[in-house]
C-alpha cells in the first residue's frame, strides 16, 4: 500500500515573507540616520549559512503537503509579530538603535516565521526556521556583543 501525498503552493509562506522584507527593502534604499546594521561583519562564513537556510525556509514556507484549517487565531498572533517588527524598525529610524531594538529586529521575524510553519504543520519549514533563527541569532549576538 502507497500513500500518495500532493504537495501544493502555499501562499501565506510567501506573503509573510514579503511583509518581513518590505521594511528591509526600505531599510536599502533608505539608511537610517543612525545606521549600525550598515556596518560590515567579519562572519562571511554564517553569513553565507544563512542566507542558504532563508532560501530554503522560505521556499519550504511556500510548499504545503495538506489541506489543513487552521484558527484565524493563529494567524492573528503571527500579524501582531509582524507589528511588532514593524515597531521595531520605527523606533531603528527614530532612536539610536539599542539592544532591545536589534534584538527585536531579530526574534519578531522569526516568530512568524516559527509560529507559520507550527500552524501549517510544516515540519521541514519548522525545522529550517529553528536554523535560521539560531544563525540570525548567532550573527546578532557576534555583530552586536548583545
Amino acid at each position: 500500500m502507497s500513500s500518495s501525498k500532493t504537495f501544493s503552493f502555499d501562499w501565506r509562506g510567501l506573503v509573510l515573507f514579503l511583509l518581513i522584507m518590505i521594511p528591509n527593502v526600505i531599510w536599502f534604499t533608505c539608511p537610517a540616520p543612525d545606521d549600525v546594521l550598515r556596518h560590515t561583519t567579519d562572519h562571511k562564513m554564517l553569513d553565507s549559512i544563512m542566507s542558504v537556510v532563508q532560501i530554503a525556509m522560505v521556499g519550504s514556507l511556500c510548499i504545503s503537503g495538506k489541506q489543513k484549517r487552521n484558527s484565524w487565531q493563529q494567524y492573528t498572533t503571527i500579524f501582531l509579530f509582524v507589528l511588532l517588527y514593524y515597531g521595531c524598525w520605527i523606533l531603528y529610524y527614530l532612536t539610536a538603535a539599542n539592544t532591545m531594538i536589534l534584538w527585536g529586529l531579530t526574534i519578531f521575524p522569526c516568530l512568524a516565521f516559527l509560529l507559520l510553519a507550527r500552524a501549517e504543520e510544516n515540519r521541514p519549514a519548522l525545522f529550517l526556521t529553528i536554523l535560521f533563527t539560531i544563525c540570525h541569532m548567532a550573527n546578532t549576538f557576534l555583530s552586536f556583543g548583545i
